[in-house]
């Protein structure tokens, strides 16, 4: 019996593991593989301002629940704080998302600015064409993370670091409207809940896409100070998570190290 119990425990591991691999995502090169290093990206995403490059130090530090969609690949978005320029790059989604439609999608996004000072980016889920109504955007810049559902002032959803990369991963309810999800920092794991936010849903959902020019639609000081952004996706299906750590597991690596550590003094005395 403990042996049937067994193999169906491993069996639904499995499943999960399997139906989780196989999201149907409606964006590809989620993770720029098929970039490279300091080159301009290229399809599938968009970049007419030529500004923005394959980066092997925009490479995530975070590890999912499967590495299949999102895989530690060494290579993720990328440019550099400037005064002069305005960088922009978007994907067409493969599938849009009718203005119509019910149920439930997904995004996830890893990213992070570089620099400090007066300005920041946004990571936007949008309509037809640039500049169209937004979905949503969230705006990172030198003092928090910023959401807006269509047009209007920002939301500050928590003060982020300069240099730290943090994760956002969000449930789109089309059915109400609304998305919600969480965000979670690098290092500490520490997570901030997104509660439900309105989003727009006049246009269809046609692409993601980020630049410099979502501040000023936020009343925020608008400027380049740069970007890094990773396994960037939209999905009809649940996306892998974020790996964070158990409590126990820490514990007792440091308890291990530790008892190494008391071993290794004895010895030498």
């Amino acid at each position: 019996m403990n042996r049937e119990m067994s193999f169906l425990a491993v069996g639904f591991v499995l499943f999960a593991c399997a139906t989780v691999a196989n999201a149907e995502l409606l964006t590809t090169d989620a993770s720029f593989g098929n970039q490279s290093d300091g080159v301009t990206i290229k399809s599938p995403w968009n970049n007419p301002a030529t500004q923005t490059t394959g980066s092997t130090a925009s490479q995530s530090p975070f590890t999912y629940t499967d590495s299949t969609t999102f895989p530690s690949n060494g290579m993720g978005a990328y440019w550099a704080a400037s005064s002069t320029t305005t960088p922009y790059f978007a994907q067409v989604l493969g599938t849009a998302i009718a203005a119509d439609a019910t149920g439930l999608r997904y995004m996830n996004a890893d990213f992070m600015l570089p620099t400090s000072g007066s300005g920041g980016f946004q990571l936007c889920v949008a309509g037809s064409s640039y500049f169209a109504q937004r979905a949503f955007s969230f705006l990172v810049n030198g003092s928090g993370l910023y959401a807006t559902s269509g047009t209007g002032a920002g939301t500050k959803l928590l003060t982020t670091e300069v240099g730290v990369w943090y994760n956002v991963s969000l449930s789109l309810d089309m059915t109400n409207n609304s998305y919600s999800g969480t965000i979670t920092r690098e290092g500490t794991f520490a997570q901030t809940a997104i509660s439900s936010r309105a989003f727009a849903t006049e246009n269809a959902i046609t692409q993601i896409y980020s630049d410099t020019q979502g501040a000023a639609g936020m009343g925020l000081p608008q400027g380049n100070l740069g970007a890094r952004v990773d396994n960037w996706a939209l999905s009809d299906t649940v996306l892998p998570s974020v790996l964070i750590p158990e409590p126990n597991a820490v514990i007792l690596l440091c308890t291990g190290m530790l008892g190494l550590l008391a071993y290794a003094w004895r010895k030498r005395k």
